[in-house]
């Protein structure tokens, strides 16, 4: 099953998104592709983070901050985000993984960004 997560990331600001699903299933992967270029930056960037069901623990992330090691965002490129925690990256039902966006300073355009996660059902019952 593959859901996905448009987001449409002002040049400022921080936004919180959930991608709830309705019965138990395990991560394979999450894809993100960037609808405009975003160059690194260790003043002005991006930072997307993605959370498991508890809201804390992080799953995958992604970032221009130079200063962070991030890196440029080219339009139209799908990135597999590397995904850590795999023991807690798996949703019973109605729950749902936690997306944060975060910039710092000001980023030199808008950006529109889809992350598309790819899940399937959890059969260990």
């Amino acid at each position: 099953m593959l859901v996905s997560l448009p987001i449409a990331q002002a040049t400022t600001g921080a936004e919180v998104f959930f991608v709830p699903v309705p019965f138990a299933t395990r991560l394979k992967s999450i894809k993100l592709v960037a609808g405009q270029a975003l160059t690194a930056d260790g003043t002005n960037h991006l930072t997307v983070s993605i959370l498991a069901a508890d809201g804390a623990t992080s799953l995958a992330s992604r970032t221009t901050d130079s200063g962070s090691s991030g890196t440029s965002l080219a339009a139209g490129t799908v990135e597999d985000l590397s995904i850590s925690n795999f023991d807690v990256s798996g949703l019973a039902a109605n729950e749902a993984y936690k997306v944060s966006t975060a910039v710092g300073g000001t980023l030199a355009n808008a950006v529109d960004l889809m992350l598309v996660f790819e899940l399937e059902a959890d059969r260990s019952y």
